[in-house]
């Protein structure tokens, strides 16, 4: 039997109002897991460079391909033109832009570049000052380089930054540089256009002088401190690289970083981390992972190269790997969760992969690693053969059969490598609607002894199956339907499937990637929609927490958590509802019952296509530490709903916290200049602690959250 229909027993009524009755004397023994609220990391957007890298420079590596589809780099400049412009406005004026938020799908470059010279063949986003005084793809030290032709007047290697002015003037970094003949070489910031501070455009706001360097390559490092009060809050700088002189000079690497910078990473971004505390971190995909080979990212930075991102478009530097992430994930206090590549990679590569992070010092990849600066293993359990390889956008897709052969074969190499970490292979979310491609049979057939959980992702499309002309509230109906259809019919099918195999308690579920996906104007993971699919998503998660061993919301970076657009650092609505719930963890679950209304769904998106007995009103009741903690949402799009909750058994509780969060629009977010739009505020509720009833409204799309003690 499914233990969630007893933890909520929904009966459907026909008037618009909910009854919630708990039931604490029958409060569970066990309690939930911290894994249910882990989180999901992937090389796309502005997750690495422009996200969690403190380093300011994009493209550090001068490479000549940027990887780029035309409308990706033209989004890339549109949000660099916004984002220039603004610090110049006067305070009346920015009303205009406060709906911008900007999306961006590729990598490499954050979520804007201020400059293009690429026709001239210069590598994005740099240019050089005068107008055709240097070129790219010249021949580097690691790669291509920039060329620059100092004659009577002053070359310039330039990229636009914003540099984070506002917490830190100290900045460090170097250059791989070499050259013939002889002159004078500097490094600055300089202004891109006029300020309050100073009208004279393109002036120098800092200069440090370097040594001309050789003909051979060399590393010169070199420091900049910003005067007080030299650049505006929002303003963007020009770093500068600058020759004068004869001869010529080649710029392979360039890298700059603010010196508040925690072990390379940015500040502001790990402290956000810290506060939305994941306990488990996937990494580093998602579909990236299935391009991607673990070996070009380790070792020195320096020494990396620069390659495209197939998966997702733009450039992957490699600053960003295995160790930096396994860093970063003891940073901010997460367990890691790694995902190999089951797409391009082969058997050998995952089991190097798990010997790089958890082999002794003395074996040949854990002596690698050890070389690059970590004796000791890593000692990391969770690890993920493939991702979504069922789809045909996924590189080196594959059949049901070939899944299973794989994971065989690939979970053998890595138990070799490794008998103590524990296995997920790749599940399909689509065997549910598709169960003609039988893929959980064959994995759960011929995916052999070491199969011990299978993933699924939990990625509803807002605009799958539905029409452009659809109305908003019907999408809305349909994607809030999607976590009743998981409950009800297609987890307890498989959980069925897999006892039908005598493997239940053996195999169990994780769920590795969960939110909603789409159109940025309909209901998303980045807006109220993903705030409302989280609140449901997640009681159902823990309803079902005997079979979900770990689970990760999309994502800690590029879309539903974390954003950053050059110097804008904001929260994405679920932020604060994936908070509230991992405070859960620990705590026992208390059954609720609900009458009330709800509705069914009869042509849905793909991947719940009909749903029904779909409750308005869902809740969870948890006991944590003698606190009691009720979520509430209400899936309605457009009406409130009238709700009354009683108890005999919590008699003499107060209500210690009321909060709810809204909004007026099924597709509202937070931007850089709303970025408390959406957020929870105090909810007045008629309580009365002798009888321990409570009645009041629930808004339309909303979250509510009480908390008794």
């Amino acid at each position: 039997m499914n233990p969630a229909s007893k933890r909520f027993h929904f009966v459907r009524k026909s008037e618009n109002q909910a009854i919630l009755s708990i039931h604490a004397s029958q409060k569970e023994g066990g309690t939930i897991p911290g894994r249910l609220f882990g989180n999901f990391l992937e090389h796309l957007g502005f997750t690495v460079q422009g996200g969690i890298l403190a380093q300011l420079l994009r493209n550090p590596a001068m490479a000549a391909d940027h990887n780029l589809t035309p409308d990706q780099k033209n989004n890339l400049l549109d949000n660099g033109r916004v984002a220039e412009g603004i610090h110049r406005l006067r305070k009346e004026d920015i009303d205009k832009y406060r709906e911008w938020s900007p999306q961006i799908g590729c990598t490499g470059f954050g979520m804007l570049i201020l400059d293009d010279e690429t026709k001239d063949g210069i590598p994005l986003p740099w240019k050089v000052v005068p107008h055709g005084a240097g070129r790219g793809n010249e021949k580097g030290r690691i790669g291509t380089s920039v060329r620059l032709n100092p004659g009577k007047e002053k070359v310039s290697l330039r990229q636009g930054i914003f540099a984070p002015l506002h917490r830190e003037k100290n900045y460090s970094g170097h250059i791989w540089i070499k050259a013939v003949g002889e002159g004078n070489l500097s490094v600055e910031f300089r202004r891109r256009g006029k300020n309050e501070q100073n009208s004279d455009e393109n002036s120098v706001i800092v200069r440090t002088d370097l040594p001309w360097p050789k003909d051979r390559w060399e590393k010169i490092h070199f420091n900049l401190v910003v005067p007080e009060g030299a650049a505006d809050r929002y303003e963007p700088i020009d770093f500068s690289i600058t020759a004068e002189g004869n001869g010529y000079v080649w710029i392979d690497r360039a890298v700059l970083l603010p010196d508040d910078n925690i072990h390379g990473f940015d500040p502001d971004i790990i402290e956000e981390a810290r506060t939305l505390a994941p306990p488990v971190l996937r990494g580093p995909g998602g579909n990236f992972t299935s391009g991607y080979h673990f070996w070009n990212g380790i070792g020195d930075v320096d020494y990396r190269q620069t390659l495209p991102n197939p998966a997702w478009g733009g450039m992957e530097d490699n600053f960003f790997g295995i160790d930096e992430f396994l860093r970063f994930c003891e940073l901010i206090g997460a367990e890691p969760h790694i995902c190999v590549n089951m797409g391009s990679g082969i058997a050998e590569e995952a089991a190097a992969w798990v010997e790089y992070v958890n082999g002794p010092k003395d074996s040949p990849w854990g002596k690698k690693r050890a070389e690059n600066g970590h004796s000791d293993p890593y000692n990391v359990k969770l690890w993920e053969v493939g991702n979504e390889i069922y789809g045909e956008w996924q590189i080196g897709h594959c059949g049901a059969e070939e899944n299973a052969r794989r994971f065989q074969e690939w979970s053998g190499a890595m138990k070799a490598a490794d008998p103590n970490i524990e296995l997920l292979a790749t599940g399909s979310p689509f065997d549910a609607v598709e169960s003609h491609h039988h893929w959980h049979e064959a994995l759960l057939d011929e995916g052999g002894r070491n199969l011990e959980c299978i993933t699924l992702h939990a990625l509803p499309d807002n605009n799958s199956q539905l029409g452009d002309n659809e109305r908003i509230e019907n999408i809305w109906r349909s994607i809030m339907a999607h976590t009743t259809r998981w409950e009800d019919v297609d987890i307890p099918k498989l959980l069925q499937l897999i006892d039908s195999r005598g493997k239940s308690g053996k195999v169990d579920l994780a769920i590795t990637e969960w939110g909603v996906l789409g159109r940025p104007d309909l209901p998303v993971v980045q807006n109220i929609g993903g705030a409302v699919y989280a609140g449901l998503f997640l009681n159902m998660l823990i309803r079902m927490k005997e079979h979900i061993r770990v689970a990760n919301a999309t994502a800690i970076l590029h879309g539903g958590c974390i954003r950053k657009a050059g110097p804008f650092i904001y929260l994405d609505p679920q932020v604060e509802v994936i908070k509230r719930y991992s405070r859960l963890a620990g705590g026992h679950l208390i059954p609720i019952s609900c009458e009330g209304s709800g509705y069914d769904v009869e042509e849905g998106i793909f991947m719940a296509p009909q749903v029904e007995d779909v409750p308005y009103v869902d809740s969870l009741c948890v006991e944590k530490e003698d606190k009691i903690t009720l979520a509430i949402v209400n899936r309605h799009p457009l009406e409130k709903i009238p709700l009354k909750i009683f108890s005999d058994e919590l008699k003499g509780l107060d209500l210690i916290l009321s909060e709810e969060m809204t909004s007026e629009g099924l597709a509202e977010g937070n931007t850089p200049f709303m970025p408390h739009r959406v957020k929870f505020v105090n909810k007045d509720v008629e309580y009365n602690a002798d009888n321990n009833v409570m009645r009041f409204d629930l808004s339309p799309h909303s979250i509510t959250w009480l908390e008794l003690e």
